[in-house]
């Protein structure tokens, strides 16, 4: 995550894709959250979850809605700039999420 650091701070001067790179900061602590809110509120998603040697791989959720919300940034965003930090993040998240998956 270091890379991610660093690009940060090349774009510093620039604040508006500071500010959207500083956005993508959220998404790795997407996951965690949805899964304590899946546990605890949203008991009956359990059951649909996929499992793998008997645990239910609730994770995939909250991977999912990020990814959904990250292209829809992504999609919104290049309305307005010809490259969108997103863009780049939804390859760092894909790759995150298909090490889950796969």
């Amino acid at each position: 995550m270091k890379s991610i650091g660093r690009i940060f701070d090349f774009y510093r001067k620039d604040r508006l894709t500071h500010a959207r790179y500083m956005i993508c900061t959220i998404f790795p602590l997407f996951t965690p959250l949805t899964d304590g809110i899946v546990y605890k509120y949203a008991q009956g998603l359990i059951q649909f979850a996929a499992t793998m040697e008997g645990m239910p791989m609730v994770p995939f959720y909250g991977y999912s809605m990020a990814d959904l919300l990250v292209i829809g940034l992504a999609i919104w965003d290049s309305y307005y700039v010809a490259t969108s930090p997103f863009l780049l993040f939804i390859n760092f998240f894909l790759a995150d999420f298909l090490s889950l998956v796969l």
